[in-house]
């Protein structure tokens, strides 16, 4: 016999899978492999201690690095903000930079 499905339910269900089918077809409509596998590989490129950050923008953000070769800034920023995080103490830093160097 088929289990009871209230409305509430029904509605609820469904939004977890339109929710599961968007997140699919984002990722694959970003080039995104969407096998576990490939997503497992992306994070354990991300945790590489020394080239994980710039992994992480260039594949998470590459309207923000278009130029093949990397700005001083960038090249910089790749090196320092690991340090910061993995520095036991409390560290910050200030950097300012002109127009059109990806800063956001």
């Amino acid at each position: 016999m088929a289990k009871n499905f209230s409305l509430k339910d029904f509605r609820d269900s469904l939004q977890d899978y339109i929710t599961s089918l968007r997140q699919t077809i984002e990722a694959e409509c970003l080039g995104f492999d969407a096998d576990a596998n490939a997503a497992d590989e992306r994070r354990r490129q991300v945790d590489d201690a020394a080239e994980g950050y710039s992994f992480f923008v260039q594949t998470y953000f590459p309207h923000y690095v278009r130029h093949p070769s990397r700005s001083q800034l960038h090249n910089y920023l790749f090196t320092r903000l690991p340090q910061i995080v993995a520095s036991p103490a409390a560290e910050s830093d200030a950097i300012a930079a002109p127009r059109g160097e990806a800063k956001s």
